[in-house]
């Protein structure tokens, strides 16, 4: 599949160039240019319209929702996970690959509404041994909070489409580590160095 990298220092709160960069990421590459910003009880929202997704030529009411595979949960990500939960009412969020059960437990309250978006899944879902029944990724988020992995770990999540948005969030790293996420923070930065798009910024 072919991968296109978003690196992202936070997705929520503050950081408002973010959320909009990362808003613009996925309406190009997961929503086919057709979202709009809209608010909802005060609050904003990036939907799907009608006119653009027909204009698009996906029909409406829309078959089906592009799915973000969101790697590993925990104190740097899961402002993250809420926001995106909340901002793109459009998209299906599979968590998985949790290492601290804890944060399971707390998303119901954590998540409110916006967590009927959010289910548990496995990689194994996503095998192509599964024929039929094989899920897919239209996009990939990791972080700090991810397990260590290599590529190959995950390639069923990163083949499972033909075109994957691989998001990194550096969420602890900056400016500097987090005490004790040094090595994790090490690894997103190489992750991402090494993406066309992460070699295109140190030419600058």
């Amino acid at each position: 599949s072919d991968l296109a990298f978003l690196a992202v220092a936070s997705t929520y709160g503050a950081e408002h160039a973010d959320v909009m960069l990362s808003k613009v990421w996925m309406d190009r590459h997961l929503f086919n240019m057709t979202l709009k910003t809209t608010t909802v009880d005060g609050t904003k929202r990036f939907a799907v319209v009608e006119e653009k997704a027909r204009a698009a030529g996906l029909g409406w009411p829309l078959s089906r929702q592009p799915t973000l595979c969101f790697l590993g949960l925990g104190p740097n990500s899961a402002d993250s996970l809420l926001a995106f939960a909340t901002l793109f009412p459009d998209l299906k969020i599979v968590l998985m690959e949790v290492e601290d059960r804890s944060w399971i437990a707390e998303l119901p309250d954590f998540l409110g509404t916006a967590g009927r978006r959010v289910t548990l899944g496995r990689v194994e879902a996503f095998s192509p041994a599964r024929g039929d029944e094989r899920q897919s990724c239209q996009a990939v988020f990791w972080s700090v909070d991810t397990p260590t992995f290599t590529y190959h770990r995950y390639r069923d999540l990163f083949n499972s489409s033909s075109q994957v948005l691989a998001m990194l969030s550096f969420e602890g790293c900056l400016p500097e580590p987090v005490p004790g996420l040094k090595h994790k923070c090490e690894f997103i930065h190489s992750s991402y160095s090494h993406s066309f798009c992460g070699m295109v910024d140190e030419n600058r």
